[in-house]
């Protein structure tokens, strides 16, 4: 099973960052994350990890031999309205909802693809932002 991990961290006064890791069983495959130099909301960057995540999945791993794909995020907004449980509002995140799920339909091929909540202790793309949000710290 492959287990896509995504978060995202909001303005913080200088920049806006998602994450997302890609696991195979306990192996880590791939970690990676992204910097915007730009105020976006912690919403707008856990979707933003969704979708660089996904997109990552799609362009660099053989899934329509994967048996199962979970995706884990500590944001019930994400986890509740990718999985229609809740409405989507806001106008940008409506966009983010589509594109998320137009990259879902292309990589489920006739296998659910779970979008389940964690913990975020359990979060392994959080444990990456924070420590690389720690390094930054230290370096300065």
């Amino acid at each position: 099973m492959i287990t896509l991990f995504i978060d995202g961290a909001g303005w913080n006064g200088r920049i806006s960052e998602c994450a997302f890791c890609v696991y195979e069983g306990d192996t880590m495959l791939h970690e990676e994350h992204k910097s915007f130099l730009k105020q976006y909301t912690n919403n707008q960057m856990e979707y933003s990890g969704l979708i660089y995540g996904l997109l990552h999945l799609a362009e660099n791993y053989n899934i329509k031999t994967t048996e199962r794909i979970a995706v884990r995020t500590d944001s019930q907004l994400v986890c509740n309205q990718m999985n229609k449980l809740w409405r989507v509002k806001d106008i940008v995140l409506v966009r983010a909802v589509a594109n998320a799920t137009e990259i879902l339909n292309r990589i489920r091929i006739n296998r659910p693809i779970n979008i389940e909540w964690t913990r975020r202790d359990k979060n392994r793309a959080g444990k990456y932002l924070e420590q690389l949000q720690r390094e930054r710290k230290h370096k300065r």
